[in-house]
């Protein structure tokens, strides 16, 4: 009985491990060039990297005939300019900007993450060499909370208050995330 209880349990851990092992290395749907960059898509997402190492995910919210913005109403970017630093979070309002007085509330699957409020250290800022539109998340936060739940989450919702003053909440699937950071860390010196 014993030796069935281990054969059992090393069966289960082999398959678990195979669906990590399966996990980390998925293949893009699809890889192709543009704008100088190698570009491939994981689902809902889409990964780049630039000569110089520069990279990125991005998914959007609101495509297609509905979306207000040439690409979307609304995008989330994961960016990394170099191993080891950290990654940035930057949430793009083209439907609606958000209010330089909001908070900004991250959940993921429904689970409160951060409550980011307006400031460079303590939450949200414009980002600096972004348009008037970019919303660049504290990186410390980021790092800490907000990009490990991305990767562990299948759902992420950004609520805050448009310019005047109006609730907005703000959806992103985060099916395929995980196989595109693992994808830009990987490839960030390829091209």
């Amino acid at each position: 009985m014993f030796s069935r209880k281990l054969f059992v349990a090393a069966v289960l851990a082999v398959i678990g491990a195979g669906a990590i092992v399966e996990t980390a290395a998925r293949e893009p749907d699809l890889i192709y060039e543009r704008y100088g960059e190698r570009r491939a898509v994981f689902q809902d997402w889409l990964a780049a990297c630039r000569p110089g190492g520069y990279c990125s995910v991005l998914a959007y919210n609101g495509v297609g005939p509905e979306a207000v913005g040439v690409d979307a109403n609304y995008i989330i970017r994961v960016s990394s300019g170099a191993p080891g630093l950290g990654y940035d979070v930057v949430f793009t309002g083209v439907a609606a900007m958000v209010s330089e007085e909001s908070d900004i509330l991250v959940t993921v699957d429904d689970e409160e993450i951060a409550y980011l409020i307006p400031g460079e250290n303590l939450g949200w800022a414009r980002q600096p060499d972004g348009g008037v539109n970019d919303y660049l998340f504290s990186q410390s936060i980021a790092n800490v909370a907000i990009v490990p739940a991305m990767r562990d989450g299948g759902r992420m919702s950004l609520a805050f208050r448009d310019l005047d003053g109006a609730p907005r909440l703000v959806g992103f699937s985060l099916i395929g995330l995980s196989a595109a950071l693992n994808w830009i860390e990987t490839n960030r010196y390829r091209l």
